[in-house]
């Protein structure tokens, strides 16, 4: 099956709740984590990615959330200009957030959707993040480069300790891998190696400060800044370890890893993981957080939990 086949067939999968909704989709995921959320620079950075997630979809974006814990608006002129403002005015104490979603419901349930939160300053050292669905058909499923630029602008922008971009399962924020209904998704994360599951909060609760020197995951694209890089011997050292099968994008404050020309499934089933990725997790593999209390998402066993999450984790080995 063809990259572009296999992103038609992948456009049409779908889990449905009870009552009919859509809970979960499979797509691409942009996840970036930064420390000093509370900074205004990086406020601003995450206005200027919400603007700019707003010129790809500003059509199709219905509703948006200004402040932490307020419920989503419907999007109205000047919407951006008001988390312009807020990255400048906003105190260091109060938690920063954007948000915007494609659909008609007050959840984040859309394929289309932007959340970036810069945590307000306090004791706890944790990671802010940002974490951005885009259908798996945007842009021409014959320009999967168009994602490596908005990475690195992305990248260029916030300057992120590190982060993902490729084949993601998608959850509503209400519906996500906590809930039951990451069992039933389950069965995807089992057979394809190449779909990622992400958790941003459960990332940030479990490895607090640590997140500067773990990651959280690998995937077609992963992002790590200056600091990774030299803990990996540096740039060239990590061009050997990766080979001929990835490429490193530098950018101002980091790289770029490309896992191969596209994004890839893989399929446990038929023996298949993805040779680019698993290149990757060999080279730096070692600086995953693995730490969860008890797991990253859930499993008809609670008591394997823990057992699948490590699994999991170790699916490119």
């Amino acid at each position: 099956m063809s990259y572009q086949e296999a992103i038609k067939y992948l456009a049409t999968v779908e889990l449905h709740a009870s009552d009919g909704d859509v809970v979960m989709r499979i797509g691409y995921v942009s996840n970036l984590f930064f420390e000093h959320g509370e900074a205004q620079d990086k406020r601003i950075a995450l206005a200027e990615i919400a603007a700019d997630f707003d010129g790809m979809f500003g059509n199709k974006l219905t509703r948006y959330q200004e402040l932490e814990g307020r419920r989503l608006k419907p999007i109205r002129p000047g919407y951006l200009e008001r988390w312009r403002e807020l990255a400048r005015s906003l105190e260091p104490e109060k938690t920063f957030v954007v948000g915007a979603v494609g659909g008609g419901k007050e959840v984040f349930l859309d394929p289309i959707f932007l959340r970036g939160v810069g945590f307000r300053n306090s004791e706890d050292d944790e990671a802010s993040f940002l974490e951005a669905n885009f259908p798996i058909d945007y842009p021409p499923s014959d320009n999967p480069e168009a994602y490596i630029s908005i990475t690195k602008h992305w990248c260029s922008l916030l300057k992120p300790s590190h982060g993902t971009f490729g084949l993601a399962l998608q959850f509503p924020e209400n519906k996500g891998g906590g809930s039951g209904f990451a069992i039933s998704a389950a069965v995807y994360i089992k057979r394809f190696p190449g779909f990622d599951f992400i958790d941003s909060l459960g990332y940030i609760v479990a490895c607090k400060a640590n997140f500067r020197n773990r990651i959280r995951g690998i995937n077609w694209l992963t992002v790590l800044n200056d600091a990774l890089v030299e803990s990996f011997g540096g740039i060239d050292a990590l061009r050997a370890k990766l080979g001929d099968l990835c490429v490193i994008h530098p950018y101002d404050g980091g790289i770029v890893i490309q896992a191969g020309p596209t994004p890839e499934t893989g399929d446990f089933n038929r023996g298949v993981v993805p040779a680019a990725y698993r290149q990757v997790y060999h080279a730096i593999g070692g600086s995953l957080f693995r730490d969860y209390p008890v797991g990253i998402f859930m499993t008809r066993n609670q008591e394997d939990m823990a057992e699948a999450t490590q699994a999991w984790l170790s699916r490119f080995e």
